[in-house]
């Protein structure tokens, strides 16, 4: 695994933990919890098992590398297990006002608000959409120190997600640079139908 990158370590919010458990157990059922839970580390392992892990609160970025990691290993995900993983746990984050909010959108439009949607789950980094089109856009994130690939990967299935609770049909994600084990930074490409 190469070494992160130099700078302060992300933060992020309880609710990625507490969607990410129950999409496991939607996807993989209830024995991959407690085999997930059995395999974290204490603190985290604790926190979740005992919903002492507060939806709004923050928690260190190398939490999500070990339950990524753990979760992954417990499940025998292949490379698009984060994902899968974050694509299904949207589904519990955005849920009652937010998702009619979000339907109401155009993906152009959500677009939009994604910078401001990622900072509501890390602490730091940036998001900027640099070119945006009918159905396609453009996009950085950077400053996300600490991130490694099943972490860049769950963002990527929270943006796929949320572009089709937008009405975005089939959308489809392409890595342009970055987005691995020790990068802070992920430029990115997406297409989709509005049909």
């Amino acid at each position: 695994m190469a070494p992160m990158a130099k700078g302060k370590e992300q933060r992020v919010k309880g609710v990625v933990f507490r969607s990410r458990l129950e999409a496991i157990g939607r996807l993989y059922g209830p024995a991959a919890v407690e085999e997930t839970l059995d395999a974290l580390p204490g603190g985290l392992a604790e926190g979740l098992r005992y919903h002492s892990i507060i939806a709004s609160s923050w928690y260190p970025v190398a939490w999500a590398r070990d339950f990524y990691a753990t979760a992954r290993r417990v499940c025998g995900g292949g490379s698009s297990f984060a994902r899968d993983l974050a694509y299904e746990g949207a589904n519990f984050e955005f849920k009652g006002i937010y998702r009619l909010m979000i339907s109401h959108l155009s993906p152009q439009t959500m677009l939009l608000f994604a910078p401001r949607a990622f900072r509501t789950y890390w602490e730091s980094g940036e998001l900027r959409v640099v070119d945006r089109q009918d159905n396609y856009a453009r996009a950085v994130y950077s400053g996300c120190y600490g991130f490694d690939y099943n972490i860049w990967e769950s963002v990527l299935g929270v943006t796929v997600r949320g572009v089709e609770i937008a009405g975005a049909k089939e959308p489809r994600i392409q890595k342009l640079r970055g987005g691995g084990d020790g990068d802070h930074e992920l430029e990115f490409e997406g297409w989709w139908s509005s049909w």
